[in-house]
């Protein structure tokens, strides 16, 4: 008979783990998708936590050779010179905040980014 074994975590080590889930498929998407200049942003004036996904990201990117940029955008639905900068990005990843991010803002980030073919990866939740 086999035994069973347990791996318990702790609660730091699962927000590792999460973060390390989270980073490894943005990389895959990004890499996929032949994107090489990413930019991160959020549909909130309330945004948090984007310098450390950039740093994670750009950090994994350089440890698996690749060539691929990631950086923060000021929130694009309020602020013209982000919308700007967002258009030069092969695309964008929105971060938004757990319980803080509102729908009807990231319904307006979302219908601008479409009205102006910026391709949007996915969301990354922030605790």
């Amino acid at each position: 008979v086999m035994e069973r074994k347990i791996h318990r975590l702790t609660r730091a080590q699962r927000i590792e783990e999460e973060k390390q889930f989270t980073v490894n498929g943005i990389i895959d998407v990004c890499k996929n998708s032949k994107w090489r200049n990413i930019g991160i942003t959020s549909s909130s004036r309330n945004y948090r936590g984007i310098d450390t996904i950039i740093q994670l990201l750009n950090k994994r990117s350089k440890e698996k050779g690749l060539e691929l940029s990631f950086c923060e955008l000021k929130p694009v639905a309020y602020f013209a010179e982000a919308l700007e900068e967002a258009k030069k990005c092969d695309g964008l990843i929105l971060s938004e905040s757990y319980g803080y991010t509102y729908y009807s803002e990231l319904d307006k980030c979302t219908r601008l980014l479409e009205e102006n073919n910026i391709p949007i990866a996915g969301v990354v939740i922030v605790r």
